[in-house]
């Protein structure tokens, strides 16, 4: 009897979970969403919702086919959302969706206003990007249609990732990583960005189909003949001008008090990963005749900050191993001499871009997505609480930084010609 109970009971636990399952052809799933503001303050919601059955049926079907765009506007964004369902015959699941897409006014206004619905939704898992659409409006992106993607936000999140692997430029965080610097003292945020890039494409009209149509065409007196021919060649010369739109990974967008605040330059945003122990992958290059491109294959920042006679000061000690991927005939490696004069030309290149960030971050940008804040109040705690209030008023901008930079080639590569 006892064996039989405690079956009943595993049963039970095991099942249990399938109390609250639905079938997928009862939820709308939803890839994306767009987030931008009307000009009567309400939020304009745009949502990508793919059609499973459509994805899965290889039969070529168009993206027109796989995904459905949903749009509303409503006071908040969980009412624009639900609401949505008065156009859809499915409620709209957000727990497989990979890109939350802003425009620039919303990032204006609150960055904690437009993630708090997303925080709290317990159907969400927060794995997905955010991202801001620079100078566009979400709804537009997400309309795009990509010739390798079919589907807009699998665009925009393999090209993040992409970009951040092989450029470093921009980073691969979550929502779940940007809510930790979002809520978290002494740190400010920064975000990739994408840009909509206008192409003007000429498309010839095809001339051989023009000409079978005008062979097919009866044929009238040799005057309406020869008007009809001249007609038809013009025709098959003739061309069409259309607009092509391209999705593109922008900069790093940087916040200050979680509102955007403006955007990066690439060599501030490599510089912002690098600084941030985000960076993955990426080039350099040496400017001048010597013509010395590298690429860092790996990197460890480290910033240990100090309060030394009054003086506020960070040391940035950064490591970077560098393959050579393309030099100019100039260029001899055969001594070592060699090599370690070119290791400490990017040592100087890369010092100097640190501290020109650090600069623009203090003095300029004046945001702390260097993260010296949290650096001090982690490291430095006792003095840190002497200074919280008035850390970004009277200290951030007057902290001083030690940089030091080391550059290793362990495979020089290239080919070494001989005079």
């Amino acid at each position: 009897m006892r064996y039989k109970i405690v079956i009943i009971i595993i049963a039970m636990l095991l099942l249990n979970g399938l109390n609250n399952s639905r079938e997928i052809n009862d939820l709308a799933i939803v890839s994306a969403i767009g987030i931008d503001k009307a000009e009567n303050g309400k939020y304009k919601v745009s949502a990508i919702v793919l059609n499973p059955e459509k994805q899965g049926s290889g039969s070529g079907t168009s993206s027109s086919d796989e995904m459905t765009l949903y749009e509303n506007e409503d006071e908040t964004i969980q009412t624009a959302i639900r609401r949505m369902i008065l156009e859809s015959p499915k409620k709209l699941y957000l727990a497989h969706m990979k890109l939350l897409l802003i425009s620039e006014s919303v990032a204006k206004d609150s960055l904690l206003d437009v993630i708090d619905f997303f925080i709290r939704d317990n159907e969400e898992n927060n794995d997905f990007y955010l991202v801001v659409a620079k100078g566009v409006e979400p709804r537009e992106v997400l309309q795009i249609k990509t010739p390798v993607e079919d589907i807009p936000s699998e665009n925009i999140v393999k090209s993040i990732e992409a970009t951040a692997r092989y450029i470093g430029i921009t980073t691969e965080n979550e929502l779940r990583d940007s809510i930790e610097s979002i809520l978290e003292e002494g740190e400010e945020v920064a975000i990739p960005s994408i840009i909509l890039k206008k192409e003007e494409e000429e498309e010839e009209k095809d001339s051989s189909k023009e000409n079978e149509k005008s062979s097919d065409e009866p044929q009238g007196d040799s005057n309406s003949s020869s008007d009809s021919g001249s007609e038809s060649s013009e025709g098959s010369d003739s061309k069409k001008t259309q607009n092509k739109e391209k999705i593109l990974v922008d900069s790093m967008a940087y916040f200050k008090d979680n509102k955007l605040a403006g955007y990066l330059d690439m060599t501030e945003s490599m510089i912002y990963t690098v600084l941030n122990n985000k960076f993955v992958n990426g080039i350099i290059q040496v400017k001048g005749n010597d013509n010395l491109v590298a690429e860092i294959i790996k990197s460890k920042t480290k910033m240990t900050p100090k309060y030394e006679n009054g003086k506020y000061i960070v040391d940035i000690s950064l490591e970077a191993v560098c393959n050579v991927t393309e030099m100019g005939e100039k260029i001899n490696f055969e001594k070592s001499e060699s090599i370690h004069d070119y290791e400490k030309l990017l040592q100087e290149k890369l010092k100097a871009d640190i501290q020109d960030y650090i600069t623009k971050c203090q003095k300029v940008y004046n945001t702390d997505i260097i993260g010296f804040g949290k650096l001090y109040r982690e490291k430095l705690n006792k003095e840190y609480k002497k200074i919280e209030n008035v850390f970004y008023t009277d200290i951030f901008s007057n902290i001083e930084t030690n940089i030091e930079v080391k550059v290793l080639f362990p495979n020089d590569g290239g080919i070494n010609k001989k005079w």
